[in-house]
């Protein structure tokens, strides 16, 4: 990412791991929510039970 740039650059940009965190976590802001649960998925028909 970062190791073309001189050695001042990246002392400025701190540590890589971080900035790739931090990059992460915006991208992630802007992405819908993914829902895990099932529940979540099916409409009311599919979620009562019946004998």
């Amino acid at each position: 990412m970062t190791s073309g740039a001189p050695i001042e650059v990246r002392a400025e940009l701190g540590n890589p791991e971080a900035i790739k965190r931090s990059l992460r976590l915006e991208r992630d802001k802007h992405l819908p929510n993914n829902s895990n649960s099932v529940g979540d998925m099916l409409e009311d028909e599919w979620t009562k039970y019946s004998d």
